[in-house]
């Protein structure tokens, strides 16, 4: 949309000037999403050419197809420009769960369901539990950011104030529902999701789509085993921002093990839409800004203790809140490692820390019960600066305590000694044998624009344990996805991998026109250039093979489709024994049912 905005040109002259107002992204795709939808059912009905998805474009703007497919394209580029959004990744994704389900062409189907099984492995490495404390853009407010000193206070989970919207409906396709475990001496193991005002509408949606989760992102959710990664997530801004809203550049880093998840709090995002006139920002726009959030420690289950998983005041959190582009950068997050220019620790872990102190170190013992989470900790906190070094006790119960205490004091007694000061670069080594070089710095020391700030300079990985370095996340500079399960292949390409199941999924709509999916055994399913005809016995039109301009015989849509594909049939009858092609596998599919052939 374009208003008329007056500019002065000098004393005596004034001129006007168009200027672009761009559209939140959850509204274009729920926009585009119902139009497209709504024209297949209108088609239907009156064969109206510009309910034609595939055709009703013009000179100046592509065919709703052609739109959908872009928007589809440009999430597997750069994510979401309303990323991790409170509360809009609802809305997008039940404007996603509808065109997986409900979309004709295969193209923007096989899409849809490219870019939820992204979301998946993303919501997958970026939780614990279901719970998540992540960077977001939208919404920006009180309930969302509630916080005390800069350190963030919001739910964890859904049915709690401020918490991220996604728990309910992972809980449904993942199955992962200890979270939600209510215990009482009169109920021990109810669970519900529609407690403290939740009302679980939200997991039916997700209940009721076609889409489930691929079995390799599933085990990432349900088999804690498994969840041991390192991975990095990095938005660049792409061209047209006005209308994209991709204009920043920031990252998110996790860093997993069975007994923890640890995240970087990211860093500030300018408005998703530009809301200035003549230069000045017209109204409040502060909740459309992105901001980042505490770096955090969140343990697994009850591993800190009964009651210690549904709010963010129960996890240890570095550095700050903030919503001021420039002001923080909060990327100090490595494996079993996390640093920040302050630190929140919360009772569990203050009430836990032993009374011995070896130099700068305090030590926490958490370590869990056979076949349960459970970690050691190492403090070293030097005035305001603190790192944090976890050692997962469930993936390796042989190290005792005393060991792990005096194992760090070996390897890194020169940094107690030393101790850690601002905008000085500093080594760490962890248990694992991974040597970590990081810088922390506060009240603009740092040579960033920012004023306070961690982050992870280079990792030298241990041989010690080498499923630590399955994939180094690295810094990413110029690649979308890097690190152990997420990784951008070329634009619009996304592998996704699990290491433990040997086992890798690959979204390709580098094409959008021609989106490709190969699952975990190997299966590629492709769409466009006839991969999917439609037949119509009752069609009396061009014959194209697509849902508007279907084939009106089986033998026609046979012959055009291509090897492997499928041939969908509209209800009707006919009396043509079709001819199949030897050696062409093709598969025959009646949607909706009600379809007979070959019989007078």
């Amino acid at each position: 949309m374009e208003v008329p905005v007056p500019v002065i040109g000098d004393l005596l002259d004034v001129h006007i000037k168009a200027k672009r107002i761009g559209e939140t992204e959850n509204h274009i795709l729920t926009i585009h999403t119902a139009r497209y939808l709504t024209n297949q059912l209108l088609y239907q009905r009156d064969r109206d050419s510009s309910h034609d998805n595939r055709r009703n474009g013009s000179e100046d703007a592509p065919t709703c197809t052609k739109l959908m497919l872009d928007l589809l394209r440009n999430i597997l580029r750069d994510d979401f420009s309303e990323y991790n959004a409170k509360n809009y990744q609802n809305e997008t994704r039940s404007a996603l769960l509808n065109l997986c389900s409900y979309a004709y062409d295969h193209e923007v189907r096989l899409g849809a369901r490219m870019v939820l099984d992204y979301i998946s492995a993303h919501i997958a490495v970026s939780s614990n539990d279901l719970r998540r404390m992540v960077p977001f853009r939208r919404r920006n407010e009180t309930k969302n950011v509630t916080q005390a000193d800069g350190y963030m206070e919001v739910g964890l989970l859904e049915t709690t104030v401020g918490a991220d919207p996604m728990t309910q409906r992972f809980a449904i396709l993942a199955g992962n529902t200890r979270v939600y475990e209510i215990k009482s001496d009169n109920r021990p193991h109810d669970w519900s999701i529609a407690t403290n005002g939740g009302n679980g509408n939200e997991a039916i949606v997700d209940a009721l789509s076609d889409y489930r989760l691929p079995p390799s992102i599933h085990d990432l959710f349900v088999n804690d085993l498994h969840r041991r990664f390192f991975q990095r997530l990095h938005r660049a801004p792409l061209g047209n921002v006005e209308e994209t809203g991709r204009n920043c550049d920031n990252h998110e880093i996790y860093a997993g093990s069975p007994s923890y998840l640890i995240t970087a709090g990211g860093s500030p995002a300018t408005y998703a839409i530009d809301p200035t006139f003549l230069g000045v920002v017209v109204g409040d726009q502060s909740q459309q800004l992105g901001v980042a959030v505490t770096t955090s420690f969140l343990p697994t289950g009850l591993s800190a203790g009964s009651g210690t998983q549904d709010n963010a005041r129960d996890l240890i959190q570095f550095s700050s809140f903030s919503d001021s582009p420039g002001k923080m950068f909060n990327y100090g997050v490595a494996p079993d490692f996390a640093c920040g220019h302050r630190v929140h620790l919360p009772d569990w872990c203050l009430q836990a820390i032993v009374p011995q102190r070896r130099g700068k170190f305090d030590f926490v013992n958490k370590r869990g019960d056979d076949g349960r989470p459970g970690f050691y900790l190492a403090l070293l906190r030097d005035g305001d600066f603190t790192v944090l070094e976890t050692f997962d006790t469930w993936l390796h119960p042989d190290l005792t305590f005393e060991q792990f205490k005096s194992n760090v004091w070996e390897r890194n007694k020169q940094l107690s000694e030393r101790g850690l000061r601002s905008n000085v670069e500093a080594q760490y080594t962890t248990e694992n044998g991974n040597r970590l070089h990081f810088v922390i710095w506060k009240n603009g020391e740092g040579n960033d624009v920012t004023s306070d700030g961690a982050r992870i300079l280079s990792i030298e990985y241990g041989v010690e344990a080498p499923k630590n370095s399955l994939e180094d996340a690295g810094f990413a500079a110029d690649q979308f996805l890097r690190g152990t399960v997420m990784k951008s292949l070329e634009e619009g390409v996304v592998e996704i991998t699990n290491h433990f199941l040997d086992t890798k999924i690959t979204l390709d709509m580098n094409d959008p026109l021609h989106p490709r999916r190969t699952s975990e055994t190997g299966e590629i399913e492709e769409a466009g250039s006839n991969h999917e005809v439609w037949v119509d016995f009752g069609w009396t039109g061009s014959n194209e093979g697509d849902f508007f301009r279907p084939f009106n015989t089986i033998t026609a849509a046979a012959a055009a489709v291509a090897d492997g594909g499928v041939i969908k049939i509209v209800p009707g009858w006919t009396t043509e024994k079709p001819f199949f092609q030897r050696n062409k596998r093709i598969r025959l599919v009646a949607p909706i049912g009600n379809v007979t052939f070959g019989v007078r």
